[in-house]
């Protein structure tokens, strides 16, 4: 099966972990749609990964321009977790995503990158098709000089359950996770 043919179900496997996946035709409606759903949540808190550009755009650059009345907070300025007070929302970008489990792979070089993905209680992840693989396998193939130090693999919003079996949200991470994915359709190409 290619990689294309595996999308619908990477969806579903998204959803069943409790996490959304958007899969747009390019970068660009993939941005527009990030822009609409922070202005339609009214979100005026939001951390960005620094320098975070999806197919060569640069995505500040563009939420910058398309959302009026939102302040955009890089991450490494945000190098304590007290800083996080009030961040509504954080975006990044994402290693990998392995395809079988719905698998988001984030490397961190700093301890600023992974708040991102964690302390903000809603998670935008910006991914494009080349990023998808089968599995773990398939993608520790494609890394000849070795696997990142470091690295945070998230499967959709935290959950947790107490001592009476109770389900709970939003514990150890984000209660929401969102997934930007821009796909190729036949005969249409991402990536220049």
């Amino acid at each position: 099966m290619t990689m294309h043919e595996r999308l619908p179900e990477l969806g579903k496997e998204f959803a069943r972990n409790g996490a959304s996946c958007h899969m747009m035709r390019s970068a660009e409606l993939s941005l527009g749609k990030l822009a609409d759903m922070i202005y339609t949540r009214g979100y005026c808190q939001v951390a960005i990964e620094d320098g975070l550009s999806v197919d060569g755009i640069p995505v500040l650059d563009v939420l910058r321009s398309e959302v009026v009345n939102c302040t955009f907070h890089s991450a490494s300025r945000l190098d304590e977790p007290e800083k996080w007070h009030g961040i509504e929302l954080g975006i990044t970008s994402c290693q990998a995503i392995w395809a079988d489990t719905a698998t988001i792979v984030l490397p961190i070089r700093q301890a600023s990158e992974s708040w991102v993905s964690l302390l903000a209680p809603h998670h935008v992840v910006l991914a494009e098709q080349t990023q998808v693989f089968g599995d773990f396998r398939d993608w520790s193939r494609v890394h000849p000089l070795g696997l990142p130090d470091s690295m945070v693999t998230i499967q959709g919003p935290s959950r947790t359950a107490d001592i009476e079996k109770k389900l709970v949200y939003g514990v150890h991470g984000p209660f929401e996770v969102t997934v930007y994915l821009s796909v190729e359709q036949p005969g249409n190409r991402i990536g220049g």
